[in-house]
């Protein structure tokens, strides 16, 4: 029976002490730590690294803040450990110095982190910046720019005790010599420029600005120059009036009709596209080559090349929809024209075929079959 007595005694320490650690530990609680990407940050497709200032050069601006809830009830001499990573590659290791973090929560920028103007005077004093290879790192050194991938933003902090603590981290993913790049109407041949027979073509360009968030801001601006004969450079063109000015947020669009909108006149003509980029420091304006078309009026033009006109319009279309597939389709009319287009039945032309395919912008298609009838006529 002593025995027994005795057992229940050691489990009722057992208990006790159990007891008394974890509301012990209740009671020290945590620091945690969050980082919020600034929107200048967060919206662009193009960081400068000279704008985190890590090296303390008076070129920082606000990317990001820093805050930090001491939830322990007591202050916590630590610091803070700022790490950009690229895949698994460490890029910038920036560690403060230690400081005694208040209770309750405390907010720094990485403006004040550099600089070291805040109330607690914590500042970057030990930083390095390590590069994954040799590309990378000319890459950096040439434009200042990070190269494209994703990147991972985190911070912790480091207390001096063993206390429990937290870090976060933000992913932002950018892209690499954004460009854009016309592909028709048109050559980028001044001299000899493609000639179409459409008042309204369907232009056409590439990029590699895929983010849904930064096309809803339109962010390509097309200009349409009209040549005159006297033009003898594309400079002169450039320096007058654009012919058509407009914004947009895709990359295949239709010459626009209605009012205020100067439809094509038999003649040459020029275009290009600007694509006006959101980066740390501001915006960066990128323009495409310059591509030359000559609108030639159908009316005279023999039937068959206007045939010849409407499939080869047709091809272009489908071949940006589905990409190389088309391929099959293009040799299965290989020595056929079109002679007419129809949809649901009812006879259409290229602008209402283009504008029932636009009206599935935004939404997830499949094409299943494409039927195409041959006639004996």
């Amino acid at each position: 029976m002593q025995v027994i007595h005795d057992r229940k005694i050691l489990i009722f320490l057992v208990l006790i002490s159990i007891l008394f650690l974890g509301s012990n530990l209740l009671a020290q609680g945590s620091v945690r730590v969050q980082i919020i990407l600034s929107p200048a940050l967060h919206n662009a497709q193009v960081v400068y690294l000279s704008n985190f200032d890590l090296l303390q050069l008076q070129t920082a601006e606000f990317l990001f803040q820093v805050t930090i809830d001491n939830g322990t009830g007591q202050v916590q001499p630590g610091s803070l450990r700022f790490l950009i990573r690229k895949d698994a590659e460490e890029l910038v290791n920036a560690v403060t110095n230690v400081f005694n973090l208040p209770r309750g929560v405390t907010s720094f920028n990485n403006i004040e982190l550099s600089n070291g103007v805040n109330d607690l005077n914590v500042k970057f004093t030990d930083t390095n910046v390590s590069y994954p290879d040799n590309d990378f790192q000319n890459e950096v050194m040439q434009g200042g720019k990070l190269p494209a991938g994703k990147y991972i933003f985190s911070v912790s902090f480091e207390p001096n005790e063993n206390i429990n603590s937290s870090n976060n981290y933000e992913i932002l993913e950018l892209i690499n010599s954004p460009f854009v790049l016309p592909v028709a109407p048109g050559t980028s041949d001044y001299i000899n420029p493609e000639i179409i027979y459409t008042q309204f073509p369907i232009f056409q360009f590439n990029t590699n600005i895929t983010d849904p968030l930064a096309l809803l801001q339109d962010p390509f601006q097309i200009e349409v120059y009209q040549k005159e004969e006297y033009h003898t450079t594309a400079d002169e063109v450039l320096s007058t009036t654009p012919y058509l000015d407009m914004k947009i947020g895709q990359t295949l669009f239709q010459y626009p009709q209605g009012e205020g909108v100067q439809p094509l006149e038999p003649g040459t003509y020029v275009w290009r596209v600007k694509l006006f980029l959101q980066t740390t420091k501001g915006t960066d304006e990128i323009s495409s080559p310059l591509y030359a078309f000559k609108y030639v009026d159908p009316a005279g033009v023999a039937e068959d090349v206007q045939k010849q006109i409407m499939t080869a319009d047709l091809l272009r279309m489908l071949r940006y929809l589905l990409g190389n597939q088309v391929d099959d389709i293009a040799k299965a009319l290989n020595n056929y024209t079109i002679s007419e287009m129809r949809l649901n039945g009812e006879q259409i032309d290229m602008t209402a075929l283009y504008d029932k395919i636009n009206s599935y912008q935004g939404t997830v298609t499949k094409v299943n079959e494409l039927e195409l009838l041959s006639s004996q006529k």
